[in-house]
Order: C-alpha cells, then sequence, then structure tokens
C-alpha cells in the first residue's frame, strides 16, 4: 500500500496534524468545526478520555466500581435525609415560635429583662468556653468579639425574619 516507510510516517503525521487542527476549532467555533469535517468528508471521533480506565485489572476495575456504588447510595441516603428535613421543616419552625412566645411570656410574667438575660446567657457562655484554656489564651482579641457580635445580631435579625416567614 505505502511506497515506503518516509512516505507512510509523513501521512501519519499529517494526519495527527489535521486531529489536533480540528479539536482546536471543534473547541473554537463548534459549528466551523461540523462544516469543516463534511467538506473534508472525514469522520473525527473525539477521545474518550474514559478509555485508560479500560487498561486496567480486574480489581482496579472492580474496587471503581464499588467506589462509584458507595458514592450513589450515599448521594440517595444525602437525598432522602433533605427531604425528610424539608418535611419536617415546617413543624419544627411552628413549634420552634411557640416555644419563643412562651419564653417571652415567662419573662413578662416574671418580670425580667430580656435583653440582660441574653446579655447574661453570652457571658456565661464566654466564661465556660474560655475555663478549658489556659490563663494566657483566655483574653479574646477585638476582632473576635466583633465577629461574634456580628453573628449575634445577624442571627437575631435572621430569627426575626424567619418571624414572619412562618
Amino acid at each position: 500500500m505505502f511506497q515506503n516507510k518516509k512516505h507512510k510516517a509523513y501521512l501519519v503525521e499529517r494526519i495527527a496534524r489535521r486531529k489536533k487542527i480540528l479539536g482546536y476549532l471543534r473547541q473554537i467555533d463548534y459549528d466551523r468545526y461540523e462544516w469543516m469535517l463534511n467538506e473534508l468528508k472525514v469522520a473525527n471521533e473525539p477521545r474518550d478520555p474514559y478509555k485508560i480506565f479500560e487498561k486496567k485489572s480486574a480489581r482496579v476495575k472492580e474496587i471503581t466500581e464499588i467506589r462509584k456504588n458507595l458514592r450513589r447510595t450515599i448521594q440517595k441516603k444525602i437525598k432522602t435525609v433533605k427531604q425528610d428535613l424539608r418535611s419536617q421543616e415546617e413543624d419544627y419552625f411552628k413549634e420552634k415560635e411557640q416555644i419563643l412566645q412562651d419564653i417571652d411570656k415567662d419573662i413578662e410574667i416574671l418580670g425580667l429583662n430580656k435583653d440582660e438575660i441574653i446579655a447574661n446567657y453570652e457571658k456565661k457562655m464566654i466564661e465556660k468556653a474560655t475555663a478549658d484554656m489556659p490563663k494566657n489564651k483566655r483574653r479574646f482579641n477585638k476582632a473576635a468579639w466583633r465577629k461574634l457580635e456580628k453573628y449575634m445580631e445577624d442571627e437575631y435579625e435572621r430569627t426575626k425574619r424567619d418571624k414572619f416567614v412562618i
């Protein structure tokens, strides 16, 4: 078929170059790529990126399949848990709202200051968190305090919004 080895090598080189250029054209402009394939009357199949896995041993294939199945089952379980949580979400927020209302009523009946109670609770939580720390690390830096205060404000705003959503 081929006259000599040099001619065959030249043809293989040209075909590889054409394939490379077509691949580049495919990335840049897919419509022109299809038009060029029709004009050249060439079928340029893109390389299968997963073909390298076919060369692996049976044990590696088995492990890969087990991992795929494991990922699928994990995703299914996550999906069912999320659906369960979504179904329970409305009841949870109603119960939460009721409990918060009961707490507010109890505070009013006892004649206590709500802001003072929250401040005392935060202070106790900070003391509890710092009790296990060494004495030289018990001080919170200002940035951490600001971050904590911002988080508390955001949480308070979020709970206010949640009250209106329900």
